[in-house]
């Protein structure tokens, strides 16, 4: 049906919204926590340990990263 249809594209709309949100909310968290040196060091750790990463190596070397995402609710 079309409000079938309709209301599954404002649910998209909406999680497209929270996670843009989000995202703006954890770049300026970042942004203001650290140098941008800081962040590619952050950037090169996930290229180079990609299918490894968790939680908690994050926060063993990233603390600052893992409190700007947990504080905008990711």
């Amino acid at each position: 049906s079309t409000q079938g249809v309709s209301a599954a594209a404002s649910d998209v709309y909406k999680r497209e919204v929270r996670a843009k949100d989000c995202c703006s909310c954890v770049l300026g968290r970042v942004q203001a926590a650290v140098t941008f040196e800081e962040f590619k060091g952050l950037d090169d750790f996930i290229d180079k340990h990609r299918d490894a990463v968790t939680v908690a190596m994050l926060g063993e070397h990233y603390g600052w990263f893992v409190e700007a995402t947990a504080a905008c609710g990711a």
